[in-house]
Formats: structure tokens, sequence, C-alpha cells
């Protein structure tokens, strides 16, 4: 046995290099019994073209479980092949199954686990494949081909003719009695009942896709009623079922495409679209109308030739007599069978008359319903039409009927709408009502009224027919009433609204043009719908003024109204150009007169071939004429001084154009511009020689006279008749055929403009000159030659699989299906769900960085129905979407109530490496319309390298899982369950049979999918166990310091080498182009900017678009900026110096738009682009924009050393000629709204590390997010301190932050003590004589209070911004009570130290008049005193608490950091007025009462005695002031401290409002700190200066000191 394991072994290496590799996935048998498939190869769908990122996987799907075969190859023991030192890597050469190598693989690394007895059935020799060797591939074109390989090349599945056979499928996922040959799933809900009781058209499901709406400012809204997001990046892909998306809008574009990729094999765009609506469907993915069912052009018609099935089957018979033939030769079919040969029509009758029953039934079977039927009448009969429709009453007991027939009823045929081109639709309209339902949403949907069918609103003016009469298309809708967003509205004619689909069609939809005319365009685009955001919609008037049409004598009217004095072409004395220009040269409109700017053209140009033609001189322009009594044509040539003259030379008026009747009668009609001859009537261009006379003397088709001749319907070159050409069309071949370029003739009277590339007419100094690098980018790795890949080579049966791939089994041909179809010969289309990801990294990672995410689609029951994972990569993936295929189960007859049950999809995302597995963040997406049976689900997801901590996640988890909430639905909370658990609460250990230890290789993950195990692999590991070793990197070698990066996804071996810095390329062997930008200190004497944004840009048509917008935050000057991104034309650079100072510099011109090589430039102070306002005096700033717009050629022209500057629209360069060449240009590079109080936001486009975005507040506005206010004059804790907390441990913080902590933990230690000390004192009843007594009292209690809060408060924030808390309740409670406290209670204590002083100046006043009666009467009127200061303080900042919210921290991932801010937040600006009026107030009077008290009290005693000592001596006012300050210096004393603590505050308040240095910071917070001094001192202030108190003071002291001398003693 040894040694025949030994001869399998080398005779499978001398042919392991000669065979490709076929190891199936999904072997195991419970697999046989699933809608999953086995045995399963994948394909990888960016094989070719590498725009769609996925796999697809083929497998045996077949619909009953088939016998589990024996091994045909030999059997070998794994502890035989361990024996022969056989490897896994023989093992893949040798075709094993995956789960073979995998256990394999562990029975080498832990035998103990594996039994060595288990079979290997090795099938090398006989060059098979398969868990027991049953399989073979076809080798007929090459044994080297990879599965991959068979889908490089497209096979063609074109029917060659009539008799070919192709691909059919059929859905069978619902009972359906048709009159098809079988129903496709397109056909699910596509507005047409093909089912004869209905069942493909649910009402109340299909009306929910028609009336479905999206969120119009973020989605965009497929035509099918899907929504997409507005964000997606620009892919070549449709994200959209029917393709609404797409550049190809029309119904024509749309069928060339699909005609293309839907005659193709594999077609899986075709399985991806879903575009018919109320048409033929083709079962393919491609549709046609149903008047084109009976067409026989190739380009109109099914490519696979089901339409010519379905025909046959309609009308075939089993008795083909003369009748029959001849019905069919009558009705036009008999291009269906080639062995009819139809007589004349003469004949055919009488055949008819012959050999016809008076009354039969044509087609002898059912028609389009298996219960409708055409009725003749050989008495009535006049022509191929029927008499009659009849059908079964059963299915249509209400329809309206004349007579019976047989088990029929029957009506009258409409014979003026009923033809055999359209009896498919015909019938179909008829028979509508039948199906008709009362479920109706009046607001989304729009009824036909002739048809009495609806349709969703968004099908109304659409340019297509989905009502059966078109009165969806009636010019009497008005589409600006009805509730749509995707309209644009007319710019003259405001009550006419379009489908915004067709703005800039080159149609005019609108009676204007000014469709046509406002560019779609915005100006910093990234997305595949830049089109459809509405961007005109956020346009003002000044941004629709183009720049390069201003006075080039053409008014573009539709801009201005009709009674309006000012045009873009009035005041034009200041405009440079004359009418010929680079911006009117070869635009293929006249704007000189005599029409030079249209002569000697270089681009595509109608004038030119044609003056050429005719031998036309420079000065000539050509001309046509009408001779020999109007039958022939005369070519010749007229000079410019007779163009344009009032004098008609040429016909159509060619050299009239300018000045003729189309320009008045017809001014917005650009194309109406051809004058019929001796009329007033003008044409379009595409009605000339179209073989129709519109112009009342048929001038238009004259003009062709070899037209006449020919009777031609199309139009034909002159001299040439077997070709047919497209009239305008400019291209070789008709250029060829048309020797005289007459398909160009009057092309050129078209009024649209073209805008060729006039680059090089308007030159611009290059800046700097720039130096080629002898390195370029080229390889630095020879590229090697791909093989050319043979096409699979086509036998009689090679469509016996349909759509799937043909394998061989035993002799037997066995199907591998695509997911999207099942069956022994993939004959039945699958119900399946295509998840569509598009990936990005929210922040910058490093590209080593991999992630596996799990994509799983679930039912309501939380049951997974299916799963895939796939591999995430940033340098693998790029831009493209990832496509992920998930299949439904397959269950017969299944109702539309369970269809319609609602499924989600749940995506996890782990991050893996060599050692590890470790689960980040999951994603929940519901599943629009869940009833369709394929369906397709778009989702954007941010990938994030760490888990989130989840703050206010409510959900109870047990010990073993943590509350997590979905990424993308916050208020959708789950258990993420520790390794070992599972449950929805993790509350459940998982069996060691489930997921024990050894089941997964190390490092890997083990989950439990519905109570199964799944393996999820670390790096360099796959699978289903996760033992085998995949390392492509041994033999890979990436340049330049590259490191090999191995990723492998199902059969895909792939590897990527992470780069360096400098370098990129498959192999890292590419230079990266470089540029380094240097700003100096010359610029300006700021030595520091907030931001500066770089910004890369290049024209586009009038705009500069922006693809490159880095930012940097907190620059210090000078620096030098090192970019690593491809150059574009223009380079600006613009310096924020502060909020409301920005300047522009020019940092790089280029000639060349991109490219890749060194640039160092310097921004210097020639390139700054001003400002308009510093380049005109005020006078012109009173004129209108538009005027103001005429006068920007001046700056160049007057300052030959300006290079540019800008407005608040546009941008505008000087060029060489001196000249400004003027862009729109985004100035707001607001990209982000993390920004408070009106703070300017900047954020980069570009995701690197060093580039976040950044806050510019305005002025008196700090924080991060500008979210502290400092002009409301009073600071808080977090104002003054929170900029130097950082989000580290206590011992880590800065030097300031551990002063605060010790003055106040100095402060609350004092205070405690002394405060102590005077409630002691102030407790005693017997000394509360007075209200001061009872002020000192409270006073005392509030101080202690407050400094507590402030304490806490402190302590709040140091906490809040150093850990994370999960509470958010708790934090946002608790920033209301300390925040609201810490400001009332200091101001209660201000206002109860004015009491003090008012009530002290009174009692002194009263001198011996202040009896025990009046003390008595002071002390009550204190209480309420004190009640009321609580009162007016509560009531004047009771709006505060409403006010206080929690700002959180937004860190450059754009999630919140877990630290928030108690910030005080006014969204009115009268709160806010408000707010700074109660500060002032609070601040300000205190301190003026207790001064005023205080002069007061000495003012009155000092009058009091002198009047009393006048007469005794003679003491001045002065000295006997003096003499009152120190007879009350202990009264005056105590308020006086309190003035002189409170006087910093005071200051550092009114002139450090707007703080904007540290030093001002730290000097303010100062002055707070010391304003809470008095409310720790109250027993130095208060108590010690009182004689009363002190004396209390004293005895107090002396009996503790008395008490403790006894308690010694004793």
């Amino acid at each position: 046995m040894i040694t025949l394991v030994r001869f399998i072994v080398f005779f499978s290496i001398q042919f392991q290099t000669s065979f490709s590799q076929y190891n199936l996935f999904h072997t195991e048998t419970s697999l046989k019994k699933s809608h999953l498939g086995h045995d399963c190869l994948y394909q990888q769908l960016d094989y070719f073209l590498t725009t769609k990122i996925g796999f697809m996987p083929w497998c045996v799907r077949h619909e009953t479980v088939q016998n589990e075969d024996f091994c045909h190859g030999k059997e070998i023991t794994f502890k035989q092949l361990k024996i022969n030192n056989i490897s896994i890597a023989d093992l893949f050469h040798w075709n094993a199954v995956i789960e073979t190598i995998d256990s394999y693989e562990k029975y080498l690394i832990q035998p103990n686990l594996v039994n060595e007895n288990e079979i290997y059935c090795n099938c090398s020799h006989l060059f098979r494949f398969g868990k027991a060797c049953q399989y073979e591939i076809d080798r007929d074109d090459n044994i080297e081909r990879t599965f991959n390989s068979f889908f490089s090349y497209d096979t063609d599945i074109v029917g060659d003719d009539e008799d070919s056979i192709t691909p059919l499928t059929c859905y069978i996922g619902i009972q359906c009695q048709t009159n098809l040959l079988c129903l496709d799933w397109r056909q699910i809900c596509n507005g047409v009942v093909d089912c004869d009781y209905g069942e493909d058209e649910p009402a109340e499901l299909c009306h929910q896709i028609e009336s479905n709406e999206c969120d119009a400012e973020k989605e965009f809204r497929c035509l099918i009623g899907f929504c997409i997001s507005l964000s997606l990046p620009v892919t070549s892909n449709e994200y959209c079922f029917d393709r609404s998306d797409s550049k190809k809008t029309t119904d024509k574009q749309n069928r060339e495409y699909l005609l293309e990729i839907c005659s193709r094999h594999p077609s899986l765009e075709c399985d991806e679209t879903k575009h018919g609506w109320k048409q033929f469907s083709c079962n393919n993915g491609q549709y046609i109308s149903y008047s084109d069912l009976t067409s026989q052009q190739q380009d109109q018609t099914c490519t696979n030739n089901r339409h010519l099935i379905y025909l046959r089957s309609l009308f075939s018979t089993t008795n083909e007599d003369e009748c029959w033939i001849s019905m069919i030769c009558l009705t036009g079919f008999d291009y269906l069978y080639s062995h009819i040969d139809c007589p004349s029509n003469e004949t055919i009758r009488r055949n008819i008359n012959e050999f016809c029953s008076n009354e039969f039934y044509f087609p002898r079977n059912s028609i389009v319903y298996s219960y409708v039927f055409f009725f003749y009448d050989k008495t009535e009969f006049i022509s191929a039409k029927p008499n009659s429709i009849c059908y079964k009453k059963e299915f249509c007991p209400n329809k309206t009927w004349t007579f019976a027939k047989d088990d029929l009823v029957c009506f009258p045929t409409d014979r003026q709408i009923f033809s055999w081109m359209n009896f498919y639709g015909y019938v179909i309209h008829l028979f509508s009502s039948c199906y008709s339902t009362e479920y109706v949403n009046a607001n989304n949907l729009y009824k036909c009224e002739l048809s009495q069918t609806l349709i969703s609103i968004h099908r109304v003016k659409n340019k297509r027919k989905d009502c059966f009469f078109n009165e969806d298309e009636s010019e009497q809708i008005d589409l600006c009433s009805l509730k749509i967003n995707d309209q644009f509205r007319c710019c003259t004619n405001t009550s006419h609204c379009i489908r915004q689909l067709f703005v800039n069609d080159k149609e005019d939809d609108c009676l204007d043009a000014s469709d046509e005319y406002i560019e779609k365009h915005e100006h910093s685009c990234a997305t595949i719908f830049c089109d459809s955001s509405h961007p005109w919609k956020k346009r003002s008037q000044p941004e629709i003024y183009l720049f390069d049409e201003l006075c080039d004598n053409i008014v573009n009217i539709q801009l201005f109204d009709k009674d309006s004095n000012e045009t873009d072409e009035t005041d034009c004395q200041h405009w440079l150009y004359p009418c010929h220009s680079p911006y009117t040269h070869c635009d293929r409109r006249w704007n000189c007169y005599d029409g030079r700017d249209e002569i000697e053209c270089h681009v595509k140009s109608y004038n030119d071939p044609i003056r050429k033609a005719f031998n036309c001189q420079s000065n000539e322009h050509y001309c046509v004429r009408l001779t020999d009594n109007r039958n022939n044509v005369s070519v010749s040539c007229l000079n410019f001084n007779r163009i344009n003259d009032g004098i008609n030379d040429c016909l159509g008026g060619t050299d009239e154009r300018l000045i003729n009747i189309c320009m008045k009668n017809y001014p917005y009609d650009h194309r109406r511009r051809f004058h019929c001859e001796n009329s007033s009537e003008c044409i379009q261009v595409d009605q000339i020689c179209n073989g129709k006379i519109d112009c009342p003397f048929e001038d238009d088709e004259r003009v062709c006279p070899w037209l006449f001749v020919r009777n031609a319907s199309k139009f034909q070159c002159r001299n040439i008749q077997s070709s047919f050409v497209g009239r305008c069309i400019i291209d070789t071949k008709s250029d060829r055929l048309c020797q005289m370029k007459e398909h160009l003739w009057f092309c050129d009277l078209e009024m649209i403009k073209y805008k060729p590339d006039h680059s090089s007419l308007i030159g611009y100094e290059s800046y700097p000159p720039i130096t080629e690098s002898n390195q370029d980018d080229n390889q630095l790795i020879p590229s090697v030659k791909q093989t050319k890949l043979f096409k699979k080579t086509l036998i009689d049966d090679r469509w016996l699989c349909n759509f799937g791939f043909r394998i061989r089994s035993l002799n037997q041909s066995i199907c591998l299906c695509p997911l999207t179809y099942f069956g022994e010969y993939c004959q039945y289309q699958s119900e399946y769900l295509i998840v569509v990801l598009q990936v990005r990294l929210l922040y910058f990672l490093e590209p080593s960085t991999v992630f596996r995410l799990f994509v799983y689609l679930i039912n309501e029951d939380n049951v997974i129905l299916s799963y895939e994972q796939i591999v995430y990569n940033v340098i693998l993936s790029d831009d493209f979407p990832h496509y992920v295929y998930l299949s439904l189960e397959r269950i017969k007859s299944l109702s539309w109530q369970q269809r319609a049950k609602p499924k989600s999809v749940r995506i996890d995302s782990y991050i893996v490496n060599e050692t590890s597995v470790q689960y980040i963040s999951s994603w929940m997406f519901s599943v629009l319309f869940p009833f369709l049976p394929a369906n397709k689900l778009i989702v954007e997801l941010s990938l994030v390298n760490q888990s989130y901590q989840m703050l206010n996640c409510k959900k109870i988890c047990s010990s073993h899982g943590k509350c997590m909430f979905y990424l993308n639905s916050p208020e959708k909370q789950y258990c993420s369950c520790e390794q070992g658990w599972f449950g929805e609460k993790c509350q459940t250990k998982i069996s060691s049979n489930s997921c024990n230890q050894t089941l997964c290789a190390p490092h890997a993950r083990c989950l439990i999918v519905n109570n199964a195990s799944q393996c999820i692999c670390p790096l360099g590991k796959f699978g289903k166990q996760c033992y085998i070793t995949y390392n492509p990197c041994a033999t890979i070698q990436c340049r330049n310091n590259g490191t090999c990066l191995a990723v492998r996804q199902e059969n895909i071996h792939t590897f990527t080498c992470v780069c360096t810095t400098d370098y990129w390329g498959f192999f890292c062997e590419s230079f990266k182009s470089r540029s380094n930008i240097s700003i100096n200190t010359n610029l300006t004497n700021v030595s520091f900017a907030p931001a500066i944004v770089l910004i890369f840009s290049s024209i586009d048509k009038n705009a500069l678009v922006q693809y490159f917008q880095y930012l940097l935050s907190n620059a210090t000057l000078p620096i030098t900026l090192s970019i690593t991104t491809m150059m574009r034309e223009f380079t600006f650079v613009q310096i924020h110096y502060n909020f409301s100072t920005s300047v522009y510099y020019l940092a790089t011109i280029r000639r060349n738009k991109v490219g890749s090589r060194y640039l160092n430039t310097t921004v210097t102070s020639k390139y700054r682009c001003a400002n308009v306002n510093q380049l005109f005096n005020q006078t012109v700033f009173t004129y209108s924009y538009l005027k103001r717009l005429k006068l920007y050629h001046l700056p160049c022209d007057h300052n030959h050393d300006l290079r540019c500057f800008v407005d608040e629209y546009r941008v505008c360069i000087c060029s060489i000629q001196h000249r400004s060449s003027c862009f729109l240009f985004a100035h707001d590079h607001s990209q982000c709204n993390f920004c408070m109080n009106n703070g300017k936001c900047l954020k980069s486009n570009k995701e690197t590390e060093n580039w976040k975005f950044i806050c510019i507040c305005p002025p008196c506005k700090t924080g991060n997010r500008c979210q502290f206010s400092l002009g409301d004059y009073y600071m808080t804790l977090d104002t003054l301190v929170g900029k130097e907390v950082k989000q580290v441990d206590f011992k880590q913080q800065s030097w300031i932050v551990h002063f605060t902590s010790a003055i106040l933990s100095l402060f609350l230690l004092v205070s405690f003590i002394f405060n102590t000390i005077s409630l002691i004192i102030l407790s005693k009843k017997k000394l509360r004589q007075v209200g001061c007594d009872l002020y000192l009292l409270y006073l005392t209690i509030f101080a202690q209070l407050g400094l507590i809060l402030l304490f806490l408060r402190f302590i709040y924030m140091i906490i809040i911004q150093t850990y994370v808390i999960d509470n958010q309740s708790f934090i946002g409670i608790t920033c209301i009570l300390l925040e609201y406290s810490v400001r009332l209670i200091p101001s209660i204590f201000d206002w109860l130290t004015v009491c003090i002083s008012i009530e002290r100046a009174y009692i002194i006043n009263k001198g011996v008049c202040f009896t025990s009666i009046i003390a008595l009467k002071v002390l009550t009127l204190s209480r309420w005193i004190i009640g009321l200061v609580l009162l007016f303080n509560i009531l004047t900042t009771l709006h505060r608490p409403f006010h206080l919210i929690l700002v959180d921290e937004i860190s450059f991932t754009g999630q919140t950091q877990g630290h928030p801010w108690c910030v005080l937040n006014f969204q009115s600006n009268a709160w806010n007025i408000y707010e700074k009026f109660i500060n002032i107030c609070h601040l300000v009077l205190p301190l003026i009462l207790n001064v005023a008290s205080i002069i007061f009290l000495i003012f009155k005693r000092a009058t009091y005695e002198l009047k009393s000592t006048m007469r005794k001596d003679k003491r001045t006012r002065f000295s006997t002031m003096k003499e009152q300050i120190v007879k009350y210096k202990p009264l005056i004393i105590g308020t006086m401290i309190n003035v002189l603590l409170e006087i910093p505050r005071f200051i550092s308040t009114f002139t450090l409002s707007c703080i904007e240095h540290a030093w001002q910071r730290y000097l303010y917070l100062a002055g707070y700190l010391l304003s809470f001094v008095p409310l720790s001192s109250i027993l130095f202030i208060y108590i010690i200066t009182s004689p009363k108190h002190h004396q209390e003071l004293q005895i107090t002291i002396k009996n503790i000191f008395s008490r403790k001398s006894i308690q010694t003693i004793a």
C-alpha cells in the first residue's frame, strides 16, 4: 500500500504543473439538503473587469437529494499521507476538497483530535476532482485553465437564427397559470398582470414599491422605488435594479446596453437588472416593448429569441391547414415559420373564404391569457383584425360583454386601437380592470384616467409610456403641482417644471431652454449622483451667469425677465474680448455677424468640412440654393460682406441666421433655425431631409433631391445608395461616404453652444517652472505578458445548463449553477438578495489592517437564512463596491403575506491578523420590499479599528455580554457576547460539542450560527476549521521596503504589498509624486494659522472642481507641506488667520492637468489672490453683480503682476494675455457640521492620519467645537481650565489643572474649619438680635455649600474628561444640578452681603433711635428679605437648566469621544442677550450697592457730626469723614474686603471678556478664584470685626479649651 501511495505521489507531481486546481468548497453531506448548494467553485467577479469585488459560488443545486458517491479514485488514509510526507500543498495540487485539506492539516498539527484512518480519495492521476473524484472539467481547449478563466471572455448567446436554442429559465416560486412559456422573476410587480389570477401583481405589495418615497436631500429614488444614498462614490456600476441611476437614461440607451450585456454568458449584470416596467420580459434581463414583440429588427427584439419562442407557442397548432396558413400570412406572422411561402393577398383572402369556417378562433390557442381568444366572423370579415374578443366570464365577472359564444362571452374589437403589432398590450389593457383593487395611496400614486390603472407619481412626465393611452405624458399635467422632489423649475416660466433627469440632456425641455443652460455640476464632486443632487437648487442668480458667454453678441434671454433692462450683453464697454475670442472660437454659434469665429476650427465642426468640400476661401461661408425649377441644388460660397445684410441668399437663411425671423419668433428654441422659403415658418434641423415635408414650399426636402429619386425612408449620401448615415453626426464613415458633406448641411444652424477645450488659446504662466524628473512613474518591474485565454469550446448541448457551468460526472453532465439559478439544469430562477457594500475607512488606518465582514440574512424570527463573509483591505478594495449574494429558502407556493414578513441584514466586522480575531462592531439594515424574489440592498459601511464605548446603552446583558448598539441604528441594541457564550443576553454557554477549544484552529474565533459552529479565521488561515495555512508572501518580494500582506478569500489567492510613504504599485515599484509646498513668514507678520487648506482643482466647464482638499490645523509658520498626490491644474493654499480673515494663494499652475513628477513650490505674496474689494472702488460695488462681473478683465489688464483674485462666487486666473478667466469656485469648505456657535467647520476630504477637521471659532467663542462662550460676562471652570484638561490620568494633567485642584482643595479645607466655627457662633439664638445676624447665618451656610459644589463641579469635569461614563442620564442631571448651583449660590452670597451692608448702614444711621422694637421688626423683615433674595436669584436664572446641554468632543472619526462638556447653549439670540444682561446685573449691582452703602454710611454720619459740632469747633468735612471711617472701621472692613476681592474678577470680566491668549486665561482664572475667597473668610470678614461676635468667639474658644483642660486633669 505504501508503494502504491508513493507511486501516486510521484505521478501527481509529474502532472501538477499541467493541471489547474479545482478544490471544491462545501462538500459536506448535510448541504445536499440545503438551498445553499454543495460542491462549489467560486468565480471572482472582478476577474476581467475590476468594477466590482465579490465572489459568485457555482454549486450543484439540485431540487432532490443526490446519493453519496463512493470513491472513484484511490483511497488513502491520513496516516499513510503523513508517513509519505504529503503536505497540504500536495493536496491542493491534487484537487482535494477544502474540507479534507483542512482536516488533514488539523491532523498534522494535532493528531489526537482527528481520526488517523480518515479517508482521502485521490484522483489526481485521473484528472478529476471532487470529494469522491466524481467530477471533471471539459478541457477540449486547454488543460491549464483555471475556473475563473472560463469567465474572462463572455460567450455570445445571441441566437444565430430563428431556430437557435438559447438559455431559458423560469421562476417557480409562486403558483402561476399563465399563457407564457413560464414566469420570469422580473415580471413580479412590473405593472402588468401575467398570471391569469394576478398572482404576480399583489396590489397592496406592488403599490408599496410604487408609492415609496425617499429622503430627497440624502437619497436618490430609483424609478422602481428603491432609495440610493447620494453619497455613494463614483463607479461604473449601477446601483438601481432598474438602472435609473445610469448615465444611459433613455429607453433606447438602456436597450442598447442590455442588448450588449444580456447576450453574453455568464451575465451577472443581467441577473441584477429589473427594468421592463409594463414591457415584455426576455427572461434574461433584457426587455422589449409590446409593440416590438412582433418586430423583425434584431436590435429591437430579444437576443435569446424568447419573443419568437413565445409567438410560435401562441400560434402553433397540430393541424396546419390552409385556413391556419392563410391567417398566418394575413396577420404577417409567416416569418415565424420558414416552411410557409405566402401567396398574394387576393389568394389569401380567397383561401380564407374557402377553407375557414364561418366562425373561428385565431390563433386557435388562447392569447396573452389562457382565458382570452380572438374571434372571427367571416360574414363581417374586413381585415386581419378580429371581430370580437372572447373570454371566460369567471375570470372577469364585472366586465361588460355583448354576446356569448360556446362557454365564452364576447365584445367587439375596437378596430381603431387594435393592431397585430400591439395585440399583446391591447389585451393587457382590456383586462387590467379585472385585477383592479381599492388599495390607493393618492399622495404617491397617479391614476391613469383612461386606462384606470395606478402608477407611481415619479413616472409622470418621464418621457415613457406608463399609462396605456400615454396620459401620464399629457401636456395638461402640471408637474410643478405634484409633490415630488426631483423636478427642475424653468427659469423664465416658473410655472413649468420638468424632471431633473432631463436637465442637460441636450434637449430643450423648457421653452426657454434653461434646462440646458444651467450646468449640472457641483464644484466639489466625488459621488456618482452629483448630477442628481439638485445642484441648481443651491445656486443663486449670480452663480448661473457663465463668464465665457458674457458679451458674446448672443443674449441668453432665458436668464432674464422679458422686462429686464439688463442682460449678459449690456454694459459691455469694458469687456476686452472682441466677438472672436478664445471663448467663442469654434463653439458652433456665430458670435460675430460675419461668422468669422467659426472659421478654421481644429475641433469637431459642422461648418469647416462643408466649406472645404465647397472650396470656400477664408472669407467665405458655404451656401446651398435650389435650381432647375427647384428640382436640384447648387452649392457655392458666399463672401463675408453679404452675411447678415438683410437679403436671403442661401437656402434655410444660413447667411441671415443672426437677424432672420427664426431668432425673433423662436428665441428659446435654439434648434428651430431653418427658415422655410417665402414664409414665416421655421423648423428644426432634424426635420430636414427626413422624408416628411414640413415647409410650405417643400424646401426642407427638396434640398436633398436624391432622396426623392430613391424613395428612401432614411438619409443617404448623395453618391452612395447602399448605406444609411446619420444626419449631423461627425464620424469617419459618414465623412468618407458623403463627399460633399451633405450629412452636415444646415447642422450649424443650431444655436447650441459647443465647448471645445480652448486651454491652448488661453495661456497661463506655469508656476513654478516645471522640471521633468528623470525618474517617472514607470514600473520598475518588467510587465509580464498575459497568456491568451481560450474560449470555451461550444458543443451541441452548450446550453444544457442554461446559465450554469457544465462539468462531467462519470460520463454524465452535471451543472454548477450560480446562486441566481438552481435545478438539475439550472433551469429555475432562485430567490436571493444582493448586498452591495460600499466600504470605506472612517478615518486613517494602517494599510496593513484587514477586516473580515460577516454578512447575515435574518428573518423576523432572528433565524439566519444564509450568510457570507468578505475580506476588506483598503489597498485591495480601493473604492469599488463589494457584492455579496445571499440565498433565500426555496419554498414553493409561499403566500405573499409570508413573503412580505420582515427580513434584515446584519453585518459584523472583525479585525484579523496572524494571531487574533477581534470583534469590532455591527450594523443592522432592513430589507426593503422583502417579498421580491430577487432583491438588492445597497449600504455604506464606515469601518473603525476599535469598539466604541456605547454610551447610554440600556439593554440588559449577562455578565458575559456587553450592551452595544448597531452603528447605523443607535436605537437598536444588542448584547455582544464573550468567546464561548451566545444567546440574546449572552446567557447560554456554548456546549463543548459546538464550540470547544479544539474545534477551530488556534487564534481563530468560534461562533454559533443557527446552532452550528462557524470559525472566523485569522490572517493567513482559511478552511472550515481555519487550519489551512496560506502564505503567498513566502515567494513574493515587495520592492522599496514594502511589506507583503497575505489575504485569501474562498478559492482566490490574493496578496498585497503595503508600501512605504514614498512608493506605490502592485509591488511598490513606483515612486509617488511628491510636492513640497513651502509657506514662509514673509506673507504676513502672523506666525500662527488655525487652519491651512490645500485645494487641488481643475477646470471643468465653468467651474474649478476641487478634486482633493487637505487640511492642516494649528500650523506654525514657516512650514513646508509635503504632499503625495496627483497634481491638478491649479493648487490653491487658503490660509485662515482667524475666523473672518482667510487668504488664497496660488501654489501651482500646471498647463498639463495631471501628472506624476516632483514639484517644489513656494507660496509667495506675488501669487496672492486679492479680493475684489481691494481691486475696485466702492462705486463698483453699487453695481449689480452681473455688471460688476463684466469688469473682471480690468484687474489683470491694469496690473500685470496680478495672478488671481476672488469674489464671493468665483476665482479668476490671469492669463499670459492679461485677461481674466473666471470660474465658479466653492469657497465654503464646511463639509462637516461639528461646530457650534456659528463656528466655521473645515474638514479634509483625504483620510490620512495627520489631516483632521477643525473648528475656527468666531470672536468670544472657544473650545474644539466652539462650544464655550466667552462674551457672556461670566466664566466657568470649563471655560478657564477645560482647554488644559486632557483625556489622561490626573497625574498626567497639566500644571494649571493641578494648581486649580490644589487651590480648590485648600479653599474647601480652610472653609470647613472657619465656616464651622462661624456656624457655631451664629447658631446661638441669643446673638440673633437683628437682621444682620440672620444674614450672616445664611451667608455662612451658602458659602460652605457653594465651595463644596464648586469643588464637586471641578471633580465632575476632571472625571468626565478622564473616564468614560456610560450613564448619560446621570451625566446630564449632574451637569444641570452642579452647573446651575455653582452659578446660583455665589450670586446669592453676593446679594446677602449687600443686605448686610445696607442693614448696617441703616442701623448706624438710626443711632440711638434704633430701639429693640425696631430691631425686632428688622429681624422679622430680614427673614422675608432672605426669601426674596433666593426667589430673585432663582427666577432670574431659571432659564439656565433648560439650556444646559452636554457637548461631546468629536474625534476625526466623526464619532463622539464619550467625554462631554456641560455647556450653556442658547438657540435664540434673545435668550443670549438676556443671559448677558443678567450676568452683568448679578456682577455689577452687588458691587455697586456694597460700595454705595459704605459711602452713604460715612457721608451720612459725617454730615450728622458736622451739624452737631458746628458751633463748638471748626472741623472740616474731610477730617470728619476720616474720623467716621476710623470709628466704624470694624463694620466697613468686611464690606471693603468683599469689594476688593471682587474687583479683579470685575476688571477681568470687562477687559478680558474674549480670551485670545493663555496668559489672559490664567489671569482671569486668578481673579475667578479670588472671588471665592470671601466664601471661606466669613470668620475674618464679619465675625472677628464685629464686637458682639468677636466677644462670643472668645468665649467659645475659652470654653473649648477649658473643657479640654478639665478632661486632661480628669
